[in-house]
């Protein structure tokens, strides 16, 4: 239970209509979903529904619209983490950008990792106080980081290497949580604005497939022609899974007349894997239509433009692999 000096700073902060918030509360051990229920009761949340299952937890939200979701990610049923990602890549649930704060009783940094790749806002090691809790509520509420997106990942723009993208690539996402804090109806998430939100993260998402595309081809390309094993196999099976990727992604875009590019790029890269050798005309059938991809997706561009971003990405991973030797 909070004290009383505590309850004054809840008193004191300018947000004051949690009551309005829905929550969704998982934490497996008992007296501790009790002792965080207490807390948020403290901070004016009135609508809280907690559960020690994962499979109560993975229900409740998958029926229901929540705007603040706490979850225990050291419980040991069930993957937290992976609900997360699943959340925000919008397979899971009605609204892909609630808050989310996960919490950890043995922050190793593998279990770090893996939540923050998760797409969570915020990250906090048990046990923790009741302002620890209030203060990453409130940064949610009034500054809450805009989304990005990579092949693999959708959430708050804080991952090392993201620090100065464009501002094409960051995304403000609805935010239910400020829209009844704040009666601010501009967060709102209505389906309207999560649709908007998700156009734009699916056009990310193909871009960057086409981007990772490209730069398999580029390295095939570079690649001894008599190679069709190790590193060039890998990256064929990479390119294959990244169209397939691609594929599943296109209906929930404006770009449909992609997928027969896609569908041919499949037919040359499977007639590659079963050739003996890596030849001029199949790689430049390859190349071809992997820019045509890059220009369907990318109508503002050139091909110079697009040739060489996918020469600086090439010379960046490069890069990379030098610094890890």
């Amino acid at each position: 239970m909070a004290t009383h000096s505590q309850s004054r700073v809840f008193e004191d902060t300018h947000i004051n209509q949690f009551g309005k918030c829905r929550v969704l509360l998982f934490e497996a051990e008992a007296d501790f979903r009790r002792h965080t229920r207490e807390m948020l009761i403290e901070m004016g949340f009135d609508n809280i529904l907690d559960t020690g299952e994962f499979e109560g937890f993975q229900s409740a939200f998958g029926s229901g619209k929540f705007d603040l979701i706490i979850g225990d990610t050291s419980a040991a049923r069930g993957n937290v983490c992976d609900l997360v990602r699943r959340i925000r890549h919008n397979v899971y649930g009605v609204d892909p950008f609630p808050g989310v704060i996960l919490t950890m009783a043995d922050p190793s940094e593998e279990k770090i990792r893996q939540a923050a790749e998760s797409g969570t806002d915020h990250l906090i090691a048990k046990p923790y106080s009741p302002n620890q809790v209030l203060e990453r509520i409130q940064t949610i509420v009034e500054e809450r980081k805009r989304f990005i997106v990579t092949l693999n990942y959708v959430g708050p723009e804080r991952r090392e290497g993201y620090q100065n993208s464009s501002p094409d690539e960051l995304i403000m996402v609805p935010n239910a949580l400020r829209a009844k804090a704040r009666n601010d109806p501009s967060a709102l998430a209505t389906p309207e604005t999560v649709r908007a939100a998700m156009n734009r993260i699916n056009r990310l998402k193909v871009q960057r497939h086409a981007l990772e595309i490209g730069v398999l081809v580029e390295m095939l390309r570079s690649a001894p022609s008599s190679d069709v094993s190790g590193r060039s196999e890998s990256r064929l099976r990479k390119m294959a899974e990244l169209v397939t990727t691609l594929q599943s992604i296109l209906p929930a875009t404006e770009f449909g007349e992609a997928a027969p590019m896609c569908e041919g790029m499949q037919v040359v890269i499977h007639d590659i894997s079963k050739a003996d050798s890596l030849t001029k005309p199949e790689l430049n059938r390859l190349e071809e239509t992997s820019m045509a991809l890059h220009l369907c997706f990318h109508p503002e561009k050139t091909v110079s433009n697009i040739t060489r971003e996918i020469a600086d990405a090439v010379a960046a991973i490069g890069k990379r692999s030098r610094k890890a030797l």
